[in-house]
């Protein structure tokens, strides 16, 4: 096991950041976010009010790189001083996801669950390409449902 290591209090800043930005999406709070971590609440709010000498546990980080909706890795890259990743950015141009529909189709939920379903580490590419595929079908044809109501109630 590593010693413990200090954390840079400006990347403390931007990992607090990440954290207030999911908090204030539509259905999200620190609550949820710790949840879905696997973590306390108390580890959540101590890490977005950078209230922790030492670098937090991996598998803290990694659960939370989950319910952020981020990338394996990020926060630990956030808190090395590096640049964040979005979810699975090298997977975008072989899989579809909510960023290559038109924009405003999708609410942000569904990127959400996008994001997890690409993280499920059990799953083959195939299973994954088809659960999403599957997902973004649904989710046009809602759109597209949505869209004829509204042309309807226009008339």
């Amino acid at each position: 096991m590593s010693t413990p290591q200090s954390v840079d209090p400006a990347h403390k800043a931007r990992l607090a950041e990440a954290i207030e930005d999911r908090a204030a999406q539509p259905g999200w709070s620190y609550k949820r976010i710790a949840d879905e971590a696997g973590v306390d609440v108390v580890t959540v709010n101590a890490l977005r009010k950078g209230d922790f000498k030492s670098r937090p546990y991996r598998r803290t980080l990694r659960g939370l790189d989950r319910a952020l909706g981020l990338a394996d890795g990020t926060c630990e890259r956030i808190l090395n001083g590096e640049e964040p990743i979005r979810p699975r950015e090298a997977k975008k141009a072989q899989k579809p996801s909510a960023e290559q529909l038109p924009k405003g189709a999708l609410p942000q939920e569904v990127a959400s669950v996008i994001a997890e379903i690409e993280s499920l580490e059990n799953l083959s590419e195939e299973q994954r390409a088809i659960l999403i595929n599957t997902l973004l079908a649904a989710a046009h044809g809602i759109r597209d449902q949505a869209q004829r109501l509204n042309e309807e109630q226009a008339s």
